[in-house]
């Protein structure tokens, strides 16, 4: 029954989650959580204009694990590491990759099936985000990230929008579902504003 709720959540919080496929790479108008934007620097969010993110009240000691997922980019875990150091203020260790198995893809071997990934890597006793660079999906949805509400395990696809992807699945995992406010982390189909913090409502959520 426990197994089946989890599911359930997780359908919710994917279920916003589309993108073009990955050979487009571009996807305007998408849950920013999970679409990958194009290789354009123009069109990349400006990332060194980080404020207020660092001024959520979590706790300073808790440590989060980064793993690389079957094909997957070393140096993505280092900015990732700066990611969530920067703006949680949380410890990051980077440990050993980790291979894929059978069961982890999707029927036609070709897509890393999310929710597959997540039960089969999950550990109660540690907060893991696993990245690679193998398309990333949930039953039909192409995703850049997938966790469920309150929960330690993330997976995330590596891709333009690394930052806001890694930033909102933290948040879903400390309680917080989509928000309406365009301009906050955790909004979706937002891709055309810059966020790089949480809006004031999320903020509040955070610190009780």
């Amino acid at each position: 029954m426990k197994t089946l709720f989890y599911i359930g959540v997780f359908i919710f919080l994917a279920g916003f989650a589309m993108k073009k496929i990955k050979s487009e790479k571009v996807s305007p108008n998408i849950d920013y959580s999970v679409n990958i934007m194009s290789e354009n620097t123009k069109n990349e969010p400006n990332y060194t204009k980080v404020d207020k993110t660092n001024e959520i009240s979590q706790p300073k000691t808790k440590i989060v694990y980064l793993r690389g997922l079957g094909k997957y980019t070393p140096s993505d875990l280092y900015e990732f590491k700066k990611y969530v150091e920067d703006s949680y203020g949380y410890k990051c260790v980077i440990g050993d990759n980790v291979p894929t198995i059978r069961e982890m893809y999707t029927s036609d071997g070709n897509s890393l099936e999310g929710s597959d990934c997540i039960l089969k890597l999950y550990d109660h006793n540690k907060f893991t985000i696993y990245i690679t660079d193998e398309n990333l999906v949930t039953g039909d949805l192409q995703v850049r990230g997938v966790t469920y509400l309150n929960h330690n395990t993330i997976i995330i696809e590596s891709g333009s929008y690394n930052k806001d992807t890694v930033l909102h699945e933290i948040g879903h995992t400390l309680g917080l579902e989509h928000c309406d406010n365009p301009k906050c982390l955790m909004a979706i189909n937002n891709d055309e504003y810059e966020t790089n913090d949480f809006c004031d409502n999320c903020k509040r959520k955070l610190k009780k």
